[in-house]
């Protein structure tokens, strides 16, 4: 522990140091020189007090340097403005002295003690958050080893099976070889929807992302997010959308959209469309996703962004995979300056991206 701190006490910023050196050499002398017409009301005991105080405050603005440097001037001060004969650093009487010598052997120590106090109490702060944030990659490790051990080996047991089929003698017809193949495209594509889900999340919880922003048409961004979908022929695109033009990293962006988009498929009954409607002001562009679903309740629409949160979906399969789909796109889409919620509504769910439009 001692090490942690010696090491925190070398780290202390320069700033900080020059503050406290500043406090020492400069505010310790005029504070003492502005209560000096105080003399002789104030005793030579009750302006060290003050001084004491100020000294502590000197050693946890600078650390142990200073603070020493504040007693040290603290205590020649008093000895020139209070302690007699005043404006000499001779002291006549033995009481004054004797005050000022435990002056000195005070402030010294409650320089050292206050300066490591502080240095102990930053090295607890910084444990506690390396703690906390050691608990946060634990859980999601955890969370990861869960997807891992269901969601992933799902996708690979079917690829597994259906490349097993083909490669066997069975004389397969066209027809089922056909069906084999698409099967594993298929589970091919929903294992790299589930892996880049997984891969984006633990960027964000390591604060990596960086997006790369620029003027990009709005419909372009969401046509792209649509192409990546199984079922992107089921998405209403809305026309004015065509004329918006965002302030986006279109990349980022487009996985997010996708990733709300593949939510509202799988939600919607079979054949039901998802609508995306778009509107605008001067300062940012709005882009809805309506689905025909059972909708949210209104005290679980917060919980739908926390990773691996599946609520109500047993048995249902989708682009989401281990239930980061919707946390990975309002991080992605926190990460370009956006918003994104949760609308009232009274069928269904719709999910409210707020963006920036282009200067």
């Amino acid at each position: 522990m001692d090490e942690v701190i010696e090491s925190l006490d070398a780290q202390l910023s320069v700033a900080r140091q020059a503050v406290g050196f500043a406090l020492a050499v400069i505010g310790v002398p005029v504070l003492t020189l502005a209560a000096s017409p105080l003399h002789p009301s104030l005793s030579l005991g009750g302006v060290l007090l003050i001084l004491l105080a100020v000294v502590l405050c000197v050693a946890w603005v600078g650390g142990r340097g200073p603070g020493l440097l504040a007693t040290a001037v603290a205590a020649t001060a008093a000895d020139l403005l209070w302690a007699e004969p005043r404006y000499t650093l001779r002291v006549a009487h033995r009481p004054e002295l004797i005050a000022l010598i435990v002056f000195l052997v005070l402030g010294a120590t409650a320089s050292v003690a206050t300066s490591t106090l502080r240095r102990r109490t930053s090295a607890l702060v910084r444990a506690k958050t390396e703690a906390r944030a050691l608990s946060q990659a634990n859980d999601l490790r955890g969370a990861i080893l869960s997807a891992v051990s269901h969601d992933l080996r799902t996708p690979i047991a079917t690829i597994k099976a259906a490349a097993t089929s083909l490669m066997t003698e069975i004389a397969w017809s066209g027809e089922d070889r056909l069906s084999f193949a698409t099967e594993i495209d298929v589970q091919a594509d929903r294992l790299d929807g589930i892996v880049t889900n997984l891969l984006d999340m633990s960027r964000m919880q390591a604060g990596i992302v960086r997006p790369r922003f620029q003027d990009v048409s709005l419909i372009e961004v969401i046509r792209a997010a649509t192409r990546t979908l199984d079922e992107g022929e089921r998405v209403d695109l809305d026309a004015v959308a065509a004329a918006v033009m965002i302030w986006t990293d279109p990349h980022l962006l487009e996985r997010a959209l996708a990733n709300v988009m593949a939510n509202a498929l799988a939600w919607s009954e079979r054949g039901q469309p998802v609508e995306v409607v778009v509107s605008t002001d001067r300062e940012t562009a709005t882009v809805r996703i309506v689905d025909q679903g059972p909708g949210i309740a209104a005290a679980d629409r917060d919980r739908v962004f926390e990773p691996f949160q599946r609520l109500g979906d047993a048995g249902r399969t989708s682009h989401n995979g281990v239930g980061l789909g919707l946390a990975v796109a309002r991080g992605l889409t926190v990460a370009v300056d956006g918003q994104l919620e949760i609308e009232d509504c009274s069928t269904g769910a719709t999910f409210l991206f707020t963006l920036p439009v282009a200067s």
